[in-house]
This record gives C-alpha cells, sequence and structure tokens, in this order.
C-alpha cells in the first residue's frame, strides 16, 4: 500500500485541495475520489501551496521542484544538498 495514498488522504479530510503527479501512477481510485496525475512543470507548482516529495523518481527535475515551489516537505531527502529556506527534510 502507497504512503502517498495515505497522505494524500489525509490532507483531503483536513480540507486541503490535492493534486498529484507519478509519472509511473498515471491515476487511482482511493476511498470513492478518482485521481488523475498531472504534469509536473513550473506553471503546476508556482499555483501549490505546498509540495510533498513523497517518492523518489531518477526522472524527477527536483531542482525545478525546489526552485517553482513556495515550500517543499522532502520526506525522502532527495533535496538534502539544496539549502533553499522553502525546503525542509
Amino acid at each position: 500500500k502507497s504512503p502517498a495514498k495515505k497522505i494524500m488522504q489525509l490532507l483531503i479530510e483536513s480540507g486541503a485541495k490535492v493534486t498529484y503527479s507519478d509519472p509511473y501512477v498515471p491515476s487511482f481510485n482511493s476511498n470513492g475520489n478518482q485521481f488523475i496525475s498531472s504534469e509536473l512543470n513550473a506553471g503546476l507548482l508556482r499555483k501549490q501551496d505546498a509540495v510533498v516529495i513523497v517518492t523518489e523518481h531518477p526522472d524527477i527535475d527536483y531542482k525545478m521542484v525546489a526552485d517553482n515551489s513556495h515550500l517543499v516537505l522532502d520526506t525522502r531527502n532527495v533535496l538534502a544538498a539544496n539549502k533553499s529556506h522553502n525546503i525542509y527534510h
């Protein structure tokens, strides 16, 4: 079972509007909700209040994620070398 699904469900239950991007999971259902992966790009990131990195994928441009996000919660430590003020590990 994916930790991302549980995290998304907890955020939704707390009133958050959740968007996700995963090149390996184009869509899924969880608790009666249909989720469709969004294309990860600078424009999408700038529209989000926060970004949570739950899974590490080798083909994700994490520098682009860090540079275009207001706040990043990096649960995989993929941005460990990035000391930006908006990244939390």
